[in-house]
């Protein structure tokens, strides 16, 4: 008995350092995964704080104004809107202008203010040409006396969104690389440690199948061990990172990140299955002289 205990500690520490190491290597690819998904929620809000001013007649009527409300109720490029009544606009330009000055009194008790809308496209119509098309339309509503579009912040942001988001794929290309090679080399010390058992298997007429079998099902469940973990800490790490800033809870929302839990746990599976795969296939095909290699 303490043969065997003292013949499959190795074996055993060699699976445990393996699967400890994948789910370290899915960790980080997780936080990676999960980043990128905080990241594209923020560039797409940031989008959606962008889009235009409509600055309506002086004499615009409550019928033309409760129109444009409807227009912007159901077109598909709002993501929101906001309208300010004359005097909601002297009220905020008083209220930038303080103390010092009564705008009230300066126009003898007049508002020179008129009626107008402040319009957040979503993301997909957030850049200059789409911004410019629906500037045309709107010119063209009788009620409309200009259209004040924010391009210039537009073209600002999302060149700044399009370098971060370029920056952020080769980061995340380049940890997936990483992540792939230093699992399968993980895997690969595991079916190293049972090189000879496979080629003295080999001798005694045992087919290639059923030697790969039990190996590639070990390190497959391992590497669901591994992905299930990973992903049970990251997910118990989001839940505190929810609670602590809820910026957070907002850019990165239990739906999106399930998808990133499942995609741990098939990696971990599907990439110790295929290393597993390769590796014993190698050993399968070596002779006796390269085991030693």
């Amino acid at each position: 008995m303490t043969r065997k205990l003292r013949s499959g500690l190795p074996l055993f520490s060699t699976r445990l350092t393996a699967t400890i190491s994948v789910a370290l290597v899915l960790l980080i690819l997780g936080a990676v995964a999960l980043l990128g998904i905080g990241a594209h929620s923020l560039a797409t809000d940031l989008r959606q704080n962008m889009g235009f001013a409509i600055l309506l007649d002086e004499d615009a009527s409550a019928a033309d104004v409760a129109a444009m409300k409807q227009r912007f109720s159901a077109a598909p490029y709002v993501a929101s809107y906001a309208y300010s009544s004359p005097d909601d606009v002297m009220a905020r330009w008083q209220e930038m202008l303080g103390d010092e000055e009564n705008i009230s009194a300066l126009m003898d008790g007049v508002n020179p203010f008129a009626p107008e809308f402040e319009v957040h496209v979503k993301a997909a119509w957030a850049n200059p040409d789409s911004l410019n098309a629906l500037a045309q339309k709107l010119e063209m509503v009788p009620a409309v006396a200009e259209v004040t579009l924010h391009t210039r912040m537009v073209e600002q942001v999302n060149s700044t969104v399009r370098a971060v988001a370029i920056g952020a794929a080769a980061f995340a290309a380049l940890m997936l690389i990483i992540s792939i090679v230093l699992i399968n080399n993980a895997v690969r010390l595991t079916v190293y440690s049972r090189r000879f058992l496979i080629h003295t298997m080999k001798l005694v007429g045992a087919t290639g199948a059923f030697i790969r079998r039990p190996i590639v099902r070990a390190n497959a469940i391992a590497g669901l061990i591994a992905g299930g973990a990973s992903a049970a800490i990251t997910a118990a790490a989001l839940a505190w990172a929810r609670t602590f800033d809820p910026a957070i809870a907002v850019a990165v929302s239990w739906e999106k990140a399930v998808w990133v839990f499942a995609g741990m746990v098939f990696a971990g599976f599907f990439i110790c299955y295929l290393a597993a795969t390769v590796a014993t296939n190698k050993y399968l095909r070596s002779s006796h002289d390269k085991m030693y290699r």
